[in-house]
């Protein structure tokens, strides 16, 4: 139990053949773990294992799992899709309850029950097609799925335990006439249709590459849907390959590509693209560090404070007009820009902060007015009041 909680700098997790058991909290408050890989060996995960991973875009499913907790993935907002294998023929109980980011979910062929409580609370699931091997949908296993407006249920469905889609206000059962789906949503007043569902999803996919054509990893993949004006992927990251991809894009939707990587400067930038029918490709984008040769960096010219192993800078006293913030002060890993901590400083130019830093504090830059650029950190996350209020010769971020 609570192995790695709140191991916020933890990004990646990669155990070997043999592991069975995620204890209850494992990584409960690991905001930055970016993919979670399990073994299949594993076979069980206690409840609240990934509570809180605000930045868990990946996790593979273990073909072994059978035992599931609640709220495993409560809070994973970037963890938007779920494809579970071939060859799985239960789901745990409970095994995404709470999962309250879960948009959509591909659920194996092989599929002979959905148990209780599977998918309870899955509040941004809209629509879902259940395997036509399924036989059984156990109590409360889509309860509270209030966004849930259409479930696609074969005539191989022969139980649907009574509170399975309670306080699904929106819901329309789908499924073959004089099935007993059919006759379960009749009992229960949920409205019935024949019609099939069509799935208006597409993959929006892309690639960032140096100069020499490889690719590159940990760029920072942020896309916005202009028709539904809110993000559809913030804090998306390449792989190894430079390659990234998400899976949700409403077809004929316009969407906009922006890259970021500190220390990088990447074209194209700010992609417009429309999600086409068979997936969408953007066009490849190229890597170059920015020159960085004139940039100081000297931990003496600042002070600072250490709260919990994390350093935040309380103030400059350097004279330079061109920095690089340190990334660690006094061996400990610099994470914020504390209150007023440049404030009025007259010289300093081009700030480049360290990739750690998450958090810019309030007049942070306030009436720094020689600043004109600064170079943001891949983890930034908060901006706070007035943080670059008076710069006047801002003109890049």
């Amino acid at each position: 139990s609570s192995a790695f909680e709140d191991c916020k700098v933890l990004d990646t997790i990669n155990f070997p053949d043999g592991l069975t058991t995620v204890g209850y909290r494992a990584f409960y408050g690991c905001t930055g773990i970016v993919s979670a890989g399990l073994p299949d060996t594993v076979t069980t995960i206690n409840g609240s294992a990934f509570y809180g991973c605000a930045k868990l875009s990946s996790f593979n499913y273990p073909t072994s799992w059978t035992s599931a907790g609640s709220s495993i993935f409560y809070g994973c907002t970037k963890l938007t899709s779920i494809t579970v294998p071939e060859g799985v023929t239960a789901i745990p109980a409970s095994a995404f309850e709470n999962a309250n980011c879960l948009k959509s979910i591909s659920l194996p062929s092989t599929l002979e029950a959905v148990g209780t409580s599977t998918f309870e609370d899955c509040t941004a699931l809209e629509q879902l097609t259940v395997p036509m091997g399924v036989k059984t949908i156990g109590n409360y296993a889509f309860s509270g799925c209030t966004e849930l407006e259409r479930i696609w249920i074969g005539e191989n469905v022969t139980s649907i335990a009574t509170s399975a889609f309670s306080n699904c206000a929106q819901l329309t059962i789908h499924g073959v006439l004089g099935s007993y789906a059919e006759t379960y949503a009749t009992s229960k007043s949920i409205p019935f249709s024949t019609e099939e569902l069509n799935y208006d999803f597409a993959t929006i996919s892309g690639c960032v590459v140096d100069t020499s054509g490889t690719g590159v990893a940990g760029v920072s993949v942020s896309i916005y849907d202009e028709t539904k004006q809110e993000f559809a992927a913030d804090g998306l990251i390449t792989d190894a390959e430079g390659m990234w991809m998400i899976k949700d894009a409403t077809i004929g939707n316009a969407y906009t590509v922006r890259y970021y990587k500190s220390g990088y400067e990447i074209a194209p930038n700010n992609i417009q693209v429309t999600a086409l029918s068979g997936g969408t490709t953007v066009e490849t984008a190229t890597a170059m560090p920015l020159d960085m040769g004139d940039l100081v960096c000297n931990a003496d010219d600042y002070s600072y404070t250490i709260d919990t192993e994390k350093a935040t800078i309380t103030k400059y006293n350097g004279t330079n007009t061109a920095i690089l913030l340190p990334s660690e002060l006094g061996g400990y890993p610099v994470v914020a820009i504390g209150s007023r901590a440049f404030e009025g400083n007259k010289t300093v130019e081009t700030v480049c902060l360290s990739d750690h830093i998450t958090s810019i504090g309030s007049s942070a830059f306030e009436n720094c007015s020689a600043l004109s650029t600064i170079y943001f950190s891949n983890g930034l996350t908060t901006i706070n009041n007035w943080a670059f209020n008076g710069c006047v010769s801002l003109t890049e971020l």
